[in-house]
């Protein structure tokens, strides 16, 4: 059975957005947008696309998101790939 890409919950995406991956990136996303959403809820994904074996994101924040809390949003990004890389690789 072919793993074909499916759209993201309209919780973490809107439909109208291009956010469609294949099911094995759902637990990454779905960490991914529970630690975003601890450091602030206004923010949409842009996009989010797989290609290459790599995945792809676009964040818009809101009017109230300043530089110290895109910041944060910027480390929990870098978090999250750094433990799907370390995960990986064991």
């Amino acid at each position: 059975m072919v793993d074909e890409p499916t759209q993201l919950p309209p919780a973490m995406a809107s439909p109208e957005v291009d956010c469609t991956v294949r099911s094995g990136w759902h637990p990454l996303l779905s960490r991914l947008h529970r630690q975003l959403t601890s450091v602030t809820s206004d923010f949409t994904y842009a996009q989010i696309s797989e290609k290459h074996g790599t995945l792809r994101g676009n964040l818009v924040y809101g009017d109230s998101v300043g530089g110290f809390t895109r910041g944060c949003s910027l480390r929990v990004v870098r978090a999250t790939q750094s433990y799907e890389t370390s995960a990986r690789t064991q």
